[in-house]
């Protein structure tokens, strides 16, 4: 039976340890971003990441390296950005965009007008995917918000066809302490600003830096990648190292 989740849905305060629960913390991100759906395209790919994300998720698309023949699957697709950048890159190949938030994939469903592109339901822990049918996996801050980071990416090297490749843009969590809690504190007073100004409620995008709290840093992730079978392609860190891009390749 699933644990009761403790938290507040009108302050969407959730306590830091239960983010290290893997069942409330996926209940709690599916009812967040079931919230957020309604802003998320206007303000969270403009300006609140300075109107940087589009280019950064563009960085991601443009360097993934030559691909073997099969579907892209897009992870926690949210609003779809990835996925229709991605049908753009590869018009002959079929593209499915999964993600947990029905608000999410109602707004990605309304702006889909690609024929080979498609949205689902789906939980990334519960995958129903064939083993080594999917060429090419991206995920837009899919690796932070999992209930189980190496779970999935052990699924994803599993559903990887052999020399796949997958991509992902998230938060970054630095090594060093003091780049770590500087960054954390310029999330935390930005995040809040739009919280407030967005949602009347200043706590409800501090999901991020309090979910950092339990995201591998820099180098402990390029570890948890090459554990899991990958072989690291390209890294690269965005805006001062608070955000980062991952191109992995399916490497045994």
């Amino acid at each position: 039976m699933a644990k009761r989740v403790i938290f507040d849905k009108s302050t969407f305060d959730l306590p830091l340890a239960e983010y290290a629960d893997s069942t409330r913390k996926a209940i709690y991100t599916k009812t967040l971003f079931d919230e957020i759906a309604h802003a998320y395209d206007r303000f969270a790919l403009g300006p609140i990441s300075f109107f940087r994300e589009a280019g950064w998720k563009k960085w991601l698309v443009e360097n993934v390296p030559a691909i073997p023949q099969g579907p892209i699957v897009d992870l926690a697709t949210g609003t779809g950005e990835l996925a229709f950048m991605a049908a753009d890159r590869y018009p002959n190949r079929s593209v499915v965009g999964l993600d947990i938030s029905s608000a999410m994939l109602a707004v990605a469903k309304s702006k889909n007008s690609r024929r080979k592109v498609a949205f689902c339901s789906m939980d990334l822990g519960k995958m129903s995917v064939a083993d080594a049918s999917v060429a090419l996996f991206f995920g837009g801050y899919a690796l932070r918000n999992t209930p189980d980071l190496r779970a999935l990416l052990s699924d994803v090297h599993r559903l990887l066809i052999p020399g796949g490749i997958a991509a992902f843009l998230d938060f970054s969590k630095p090594v060093n302490p003091l780049h770590r809690a500087v960054n954390n504190a310029s999330l935390r007073i930005w995040l809040s600003f739009w919280s407030l100004l967005l949602h009347r409620n200043l706590r409800i995008y501090n999901y991020i830096p309090s979910s950092l709290n339990y995201f591998p840093n820099h180098k402990a992730l390029k570890r948890l990648m090459e554990e899991t079978g990958f072989e690291i392609l390209r890294r690269k860190r965005f805006m001062f190292g608070i955000a980062e891009a991952q191109i992995i390749k399916k490497a045994r």
